[in-house]
């Protein structure tokens, strides 16, 4: 009896290690959100409808290209007030927007990339794509059945949030739930990444809606339409091609 109570403890002191080997750390989390989110060469269009307090919508429909690596641009088709609009980001902390009224590129400031984006609940950091492993501190981490619960704060000193709490799918490793917290850490946005689907092997958010809780305003933005495409040129991704 004595020997078979010892076999017991064993196995169960066994599986505990083994289980604990393979749990992830939170930093270990937030890599994976990333390749997620920002790891595949995608081509994409989207509706993008906003929404103020008294329920009054504007509906735009925009371009999205993406390439591995940090590249991003985001070209607005319709409606004609916003035809011919252009966002380029790259690494390194680069963006850009083109203005066809102005008929110029114009490079955005650190200091800026908190404000709207085209009067969108989006800041231009937000749309942005940048990669939430990367410069930032985990200030708590715990999983719960199905979720990983993680909230950080970010090291740069120009950073739009105090913090942001997180909500992590444990089989997408997409955000089911994104909290961003003000300087004097009062909830500002909720983002929500809805309709989780596989394209193609890969998991997609199909639609993401992003409110604004001080304002009572959202905007939602709903995939029409997406290819993953290994071949896109870096060419996409120029300033020359931003005025096209």
């Amino acid at each position: 009896m004595k020997k078979l109570i010892l076999f017991l403890g064993s196995i169960l002191f066994i599986s505990v290690f083994i289980v604990s080997s393979y749990a992830l750390t939170g930093d270990e989390v937030l890599k994976k959100v990333d390749e997620a989110l920002v790891r595949n060469n995608q081509v994409a269009n989207l509706t993008m409808t906003l929404t103020d307090k008294n329920g009054i919508k504007q509906s735009r429909e925009i371009q999205l290209f993406q390439k591995e690596g940090g590249k991003r641009l985001i070209k607005f088709l319709k409606p004609a007030d916003v035809k011919g609009v252009g966002f380029l980001s790259l690494p390194n902390d680069e963006m850009y927007i083109y203005m066809p009224v102005l008929g110029k590129v114009r490079r955005i400031a650190s200091h800026v990339k908190n404000q709207s984006f085209m009067g969108t609940d989006f800041s231009y950091e937000d749309i942005g794509g940048e990669k939430v492993s990367e410069g930032n501190n985990i200030k708590s981490f715990k999983e719960e059945e199905g979720s990983y619960l993680i909230e950080f704060s970010s090291t740069k000193k120009d950073a739009s949030y105090s913090f942001v709490k997180m909500i992590i799918n444990k089989e997408t490793f997409i955000p089911s739930k994104t909290e961003f917290y003000d300087k004097a850490g009062k909830l500002c946005k909720v983002m929500l990444n809805q309709n989780v689907e596989k394209v193609d092997g890969k998991w997609v958010a199909k639609e993401i809606k992003m409110t604004n809780v001080k304002e009572d305003h959202n905007t939602v933005l709903k995939m029409t339409n997406m290819s993953f495409d290994d071949s896109i040129s870096d060419d996409v991704f120029t300033q020359r091609n931003l005025q096209k």
